[in-house]
């Protein structure tokens, strides 16, 4: 009784042995589920089965028919795993060859073909969600440059510096939200920020601070700001930096100016900010005797 309720077998009568199940029988059967359950062709399905087989030669066409129910078959189910760990980054063909035990990769590539197209256009198909992220963006930049241009907090960075200098006297396109929005939406006005600095120079950015994160307290481009959040980084920095030089002897002169550019920049921020810290003092010194 065990075996003949077993899902890959049959047996129509309880006198003979119970028979393997065939994959026409099965087809039999999946084709019979899908009118069960109601599994009709709708438009959207249609759509994404063209998407997720590019290379179908006009199978679908002939088969797949709008309106009546899906024709489900065995080997479908091989299609549909290897696609979907592709398309949403769970596997790769290679991960895929394994599984199927296939002898080249390319079979597996044919099995997860479109997937990879898939995926793109799951990222560019959502329009709302990409304009909804782009207008956070918008507002989230305005909010900082509001701060700053409208606001007393201290700031540093050859930007920051111009910032606060023209606060008092600032051009009336900086003075309130509307007008900051307009320039940042006209890409007049941006922003990226970094662990140590936000820079408004965008493309115009040397990247410098690409090699050493000092280069952006003084930036030469005139783009970098330094508020109180990027000031406790350049303080944690300071520290942890002064630290490993006073425990290593034998740093390279490479590695030692590499150090010593930040050491001195996050001193220049910690006292713009009016900070504590210690000033680091080199190992040996030189005097004039």
């Amino acid at each position: 009784m065990e075996i003949s309720s077993n899902l890959w077998l049959s047996q129509a009568q309880r006198k003979n042995l119970p028979i393997l199940i065939s994959r026409t029988k099965w087809n039999d059967k999946l084709k019979n589920y899908a009118k069960r359950v109601g599994a009709i062709v709708d438009e959207k399905a249609l759509s994404e089965c063209r998407q997720l087989n590019p290379k179908n030669g006009g199978a679908i066409e002939d088969k797949v028919k709008l309106g009546k129910p899906w024709p489900f078959l065995t080997h479908q189910f091989r299609r549909t795993f290897a696609c979907f760990a592709v398309r949403n980054g769970l596997g790769h063909p290679i991960s895929i060859k394994q599984q199927f035990k296939h002898i080249h990769v390319r079979m597996s590539e044919w099995y997860s073909n479109g997937a990879i197209e898939s995926r793109l256009q799951d990222i560019k198909v959502d329009s709302e969600l990409i304009n909804l992220l782009n207008e956070v963006k918008l507002e989230q930049t305005t909010a900082h440059f509001d701060k700053w241009f409208n606001g007393d907090e201290k700031l540093t960075g050859s930007f920051g510096k111009a910032i606060v200098a023209m606060r008092d006297d600032k051009p009336v396109i900086y003075s309130n939200w509307d007008s900051l929005y307009r320039l940042v939406k006209e890409k007049r006005l941006t922003l990226h920020g970094t662990l140590h600095s936000y820079c408004k120079n965008g493309y115009e950015c040397d990247m410098d601070g690409v090699i050493n994160a000092a280069f952006c307290v003084d930036c030469r481009g005139g783009g970098s700001v330094v508020d109180d959040k990027k000031a406790s980084w350049w303080q944690k920095k300071h520290q942890a930096l002064s630290s490993y030089l006073k425990q290593q002897s034998d740093v390279s002169h490479s590695e030692y100016a590499h150090c010593i550019t930040q050491i001195r920049a996050a001193e220049k921020v910690l006292n713009d900010f009016g900070l504590k810290f210690e000033k680091y003092q080199h190992p040996l010194q030189v005097i004039d005797l």
